[in-house]
């Protein structure tokens, strides 16, 4: 508004000055003088005002900036969560995934670790040696109970005095009463309740082989699972069993027969009751964790399975070991005489 004032009022002079005066001259400098008050009185507020209008523009500028630091959000490291974790155990590592997160949620990163395999924590339980049955200690696993025997001790043999033993008590027997091999056990696995196998004796004139022959003494092996017997040899279930059977074998009694008779001698058939079963076998021997006989694969036609011919002497441990791939109905394998 002083602006505007100021124009209209030079003007005005400027105006009177030049109509009122005939001298060129004056008129050429009233205009000139018109012209220098205008600026002398305008200069100064146009001035002022373009600095107001540019202070105005940076306080605008500022306040936007403001605006966007003060909105945007940076993610930081707040807590750590370990995910996706698999625990180790006896015999295969385990894992985890730990993973950075933002107070907000927002996952920011992770890393994967892995933990030891814990191996096993085996407990012992010593069986100590007798007279006529060999010592051994069992190692039995306080995680996942798995199992086995070893540090096999002779048995002491008797110590007659007069005809009875001052250790047990016993009487002096004849050689047909000494036990040369004395059944220590069986492992079967998996141990869960659809496998079963059961070790019995072969009885003369009630149990034949496929061929329908009979035997006199020997062992009669059933292995099946529950589940895939319900099917019968329809089953579509495929379970590998492995079964052991562990003996101890009297080393001093032994070396004291005749070479010939110190060896073990015999052959494995497939019993009349397996009716057909798709499963398959191998058989083998061991003596003192070394293997001495296989079978082969064998099925429930296998009519001519090898037999078996094994020096005993200095051994002190055997296992009779069956690992089947089994389906439908039970397998049921005889270890006979071989007449």
């Amino acid at each position: 508004m002083k602006v505007l004032s100021i124009i209209i009022i030079s003007i005005i002079i400027f105006v009177l000055t030049y109509m009122t005066c005939n001298d060129k001259k004056i008129k050429k400098a009233s205009i000139c003088s018109g012209l220098a008050a205008v600026l002398c009185f305008v200069g100064p507020y146009v001035v002022d005002l373009v600095e107001n209008f540019n202070r105005k523009e940076e306080i605008k500028g500022v306040n936007n900036r403001t605006d966007d630091i003060s909105t945007k959000h940076v993610h930081q490291s707040s807590f750590e969560k370990k995910e996706n974790v698999i625990d180790a155990t006896c015999t295969s590592a385990g894992s985890y995934e730990l993973v950075s997160y933002c107070e907000c949620g927002e996952e920011l990163g992770k890393d994967t670790y892995t933990t030891e395999v814990l191996g096993h924590d085996y407990m012992s339980t010593i069986t100590e040696p007798s007279c006529e049955e060999t010592g051994y200690t069992t190692y039995i696993c306080s995680r996942c109970r798995d199992s086995y025997v070893d540090d096999y001790v002779n048995a002491l043999g008797h110590d007659f005095v007069e005809e009875i033993c001052i250790r047990c008590g016993q009487t002096n027997k004849t050689n047909e009463d000494i036990e040369y091999v004395t059944f220590m056990g069986e492992t079967h696995k998996p141990s869960d309740i659809a496998t079963q196998v059961s070790v019995n004796g072969w009885i003369n004139d009630e149990d034949y082989d496929i061929a329908g022959q009979t035997y006199d003494g020997g062992i009669k092996i059933t292995i099946y699972n529950m589940f895939s017997a319900l099917d019968g040899n329809n089953s579509s279930l495929l379970n590998e069993i492995t079964s052991e059977i562990h003996y101890a074998l009297n080393v001093h009694a032994i070396e004291s027969l005749d070479k010939e008779d110190q060896r073990f001698v015999g052959k494995f058939v497939i019993g009349k009751d397996t009716d057909s079963s798709p499963s398959t076998a191998t058989i083998s021997i061991l003596l003192d964790g070394e293997e001495k006989y296989n079978s082969g694969e064998i099925n429930c036609y296998s009519l001519d399975i090898e037999p078996f011919d094994i020096e005993l002497s200095g051994k002190k441990e055997m296992i009779i070991r069956i690992v089947c791939q089994h389906k439908g109905n039970p397998l049921i394998i005889g270890m006979v005489n071989n007449e």
